[in-house]
């Protein structure tokens, strides 16, 4: 569901009409990186960490 995303990049730009996908994404990736980190899996979790930052960089700029 969350195909030809590039949530990190400098360029990308969301709309409001995107908010409740973009919430449910940053949901699973936090569920990600939950389970990266349970596993001991560094590099994985601090991948997902990344993106779920992004993710909160641009549902708060929504809310401005």
């Amino acid at each position: 569901p969350y195909a030809n995303i590039c949530e990190t990049c400098d360029n990308y730009v969301t709309a409001p009409e995107f908010r409740d996908t973009l919430t449910d994404q940053l949901a699973d990736v936090q569920a990600l990186r939950t389970d990266a980190e349970c596993r001991g899996w560094t590099d994985e979790a601090a991948r997902h960490d990344r993106v779920a930052h992004a993710l909160t960089d641009h549902l708060q700029r929504l809310d401005r």
